[in-house]
């Protein structure tokens, strides 16, 4: 799979932290997923995607009490090429947060074929909140 797109995005994600210093692998070997240290590596990247999805978000008018939204312009995208750097900012770190799972590319794309053939399930038969469970989630491995 050497030109499959997600593999190389993965492949360069991961050179990445080598260069940062972080060799996954070799933290994952040497302290094991469930240790505090890759924890602590999960917790920071979520954060790092928290706040990449707030830069997100500012490339919109999104507050109800800015003029743009008084002039009728609340939720206009003012900022088209800024909004497609902050998705590939949380494509960075969502996938630190696949490797740091012990996830690669093909695992993703199998997950993610799975779950978007339970969300077609859901949507044909309905999905209410109320009453929900996720059991149709844990057949998804």
């Amino acid at each position: 799979m050497e030109n499959d797109s997600l593999d190389i995005i993965f492949k360069k994600q991961c050179e990445l932290q080598k260069q940062y210093g972080f060799d996954f692998g070799e933290l994952i070997s040497s302290h094991g997923q469930n240790s505090s240290i890759i924890g602590t590596m999960l917790v920071d990247n979520i954060d790092c995607i928290h706040n990449e999805l707030e830069e997100l978000r500012n490339c919109i008018f999104w507050k109800h009490w800015c003029d743009e939204a008084k002039e009728g312009r609340k939720n206009e995208v003012r900022d088209v090429q800024n909004a497609r750097v902050e998705v590939i900012d949380i494509l960075h770190f969502f996938v630190n947060i696949c490797v740091l799972l012990g996830l690669d590319s093909e695992d993703v794309l199998r997950l993610y074929l799975q779950k978007n053939k339970v969300n077609f399930a859901r949507q044909e038969l309905g999905y209410p909140m109320e009453g929900k469970t996720e059991e149709d989630n844990k057949e998804i491995k």
